[in-house]
């Protein structure tokens, strides 16, 4: 698996599992573009001390000209785009309920970041990729999606559509040499990180049928394994 020197931009990267992937990544070598609409510097900090190569960039995914200004920040740093991971998601800050009770601000705000947003990133980092001579997209979906979890409809259903997204993409890139692919968790728990971080890839790969899954709780080094995975070339990654 090649990763080193790859410049990859990854969504909603200024905490959680997205500033993991940054840092995972970036210690394997790949130059990192953390985007996010919040402020970045936390994770930069963290990839520098680590030192990784990276480059912070605003994003609003939502926002189109938002989502090509990254992709103009990603080219004038690093000349090039191999890989996108659309991680950038509504989900905690989503009020719950009943589907009849979900007020349609949510419901639209859910979309428009959720799905509407990996859209954007998708068509602002394309053009870099054909430009390259192919590349690898991972859009993350949730089991959500695949069970339909209840009292979170609007988040649910634009899970679901990002799972169709992949698949329709997938179809319409394969020529041009991009893969892509979508990756569903579950609830990712964090807390194991720090033990596991200086594990090889090779020894996760291995134990990764059975850290996966812990009752409804994906460990976060398993998610991590699958990006890896679905972002080196060559890739070997399963449908959903």
């Amino acid at each position: 698996m090649k990763i080193e020197g790859k410049v990859i931009v990854i969504t909603g990267a200024a905490r959680g599992i997205g500033q993991e992937y940054a840092r995972y990544l970036a210690g394997l070598g790949a130059r990192v573009v953390i985007a996010d609409v919040n402020d970045c510097g936390h994770t930069l900090k963290l990839v520098q001390a680590e030192k990784g190569t990276a480059i912070s960039a605003k994003l609003d995914v939502a926002n189109a000209a938002s989502a090509m200004d990254m992709a103009r920040t990603a080219l004038d740093a690093f000349g090039r785009v191999d890989a996108l991971i659309n991680n950038a998601a509504l989900f905690g800050g989503l009020k719950g309920g009943r589907f009849d009770t979900i007020a349609e601000t949510e419901w639209d705000a859910a979309m428009a970041v959720n799905v509407k947003g990996i859209w954007n990133c998708c068509k602002a980092v394309v053009p870099a990729m054909r430009q390259a001579g192919g590349g690898s997209i991972v859009n993350i979906a949730s089991l959500a999606a695949t069970y339909g979890m209840p009292y979170g409809l609007h988040y649910t259903t634009s899970k679901a559509a990002v799972i169709g997204l992949t698949r329709g993409l997938a179809r319409e890139l394969g020529r041009d040499n991009i893969r892509v692919n979508a990756l569903a968790p579950s609830a990712v728990f964090l807390l194991f990180l720090p033990l596991l971080r200086h594990v090889s890839l090779f020894a996760m790969n291995r134990v990764l049928s059975w850290v996966i899954v812990l009752g409804m709780f994906v460990l976060a080094i398993g998610a991590i394994v699958l990006v890896v995975l679905a972002v080196s070339n060559p890739a070997v990654f399963a449908p959903i």
